[in-house]
């Protein structure tokens, strides 16, 4: 029987392997695509490919959208309000950033602020999508593992 136990330890660690871990970001899913949201305290002055990277990026509308999902997923736990509330800038005019502001979670309002100023901006990155392993593929691979280890080591027992 303690054999056995030692066929375990390997099946146990390719298990421990394959279980994924809890991401630590916020994420939220907009049009069927998952965002991973962040905050900086960053300007738009040297940030301006980043800001225009943004999938609400040119369009209040849209922005209003990803405000919505980050608020009704919870966003304000993500963030905390007590030391600033945050922004999702959607346009550049003349020489202001045009952002909502976000405290806790609900709307503030509109903001406008000059594009040197460091505040707290919030970006959005995709999140590739990443296959799902076929739990009863999984079983069935770990089952032959197994039976396959017990019949080597009945076998090392009978020849050795």
């Amino acid at each position: 029987m303690p054999c056995l136990f030692r066929l375990l330890h390997p099946v146990l660690f390719a298990v421990a392997l394959l279980v994924p871990l809890q991401a630590k970001a916020f994420e939220i899913t907009v049009d069927g695509v998952t965002y991973e949201l962040s905050v900086a305290h960053i300007s738009y002055t040297s940030n301006t490919a980043l800001f225009e990277a943004q999938p609400w990026w040119s369009s209040f509308d849209t922005t209003i959208t990803y405000v919505n999902a980050f608020t009704s997923a919870g966003g304000n736990t993500f963030v905390d309000f007590s030391l600033a509330t945050v922004f999702f800038p959607h346009s550049f005019t003349g020489f202001s950033v045009n952002s909502i502001e976000v405290s806790g979670w609900m709307i503030e309002g509109l903001a406008t602020s000059g594009p040197g100023s460091t505040i707290h901006y919030v970006t959005a990155t995709v999140v590739p999508a990443v296959p799902e392993i076929d739990g009863n593929a999984l079983a069935k691979a770990l089952f032959i593992l197994f039976a396959l280890g017990a019949w080597l080591h009945t076998r090392r027992r009978r020849l050795g």
